[in-house]
């Protein structure tokens, strides 16, 4: 039983990295998005950027819900995980 907490535990932290790896792809596009227009080099139209951050955000958006819940799971399932083993 400790080996299925300590391995939930461990699927619960890496939900958390993809979500920080996914925040920094996202906030990394938004400043090269904010550049390009700084230097009026845009090579997409605005509106194909404009639904570009619609998905981020909505990726991003549920991502975060989970994480939430996610967290405090794999906390949970590590604290059993030591105690059982």
């Amino acid at each position: 039983m400790g080996i299925a907490f300590s391995t939930l535990s461990r699927l619960c932290f890496a939900w958390i990295i993809v979500y920080l790896i996914f925040g920094f792809l996202y906030s990394t596009w938004t400043v090269i998005q904010h550049l390009n227009r700084l230097v009026r080099i845009e090579i997409r139209s605005r509106r194909e950027c404009r639904s570009m951050d619609a998905v981020w955000r909505r990726v991003l958006r549920e991502m975060r819900r989970y994480a939430a819940a996610v967290l405090r799971v794999g906390i949970m399932s590590y604290c059993v995980s030591v105690f059982l083993s």
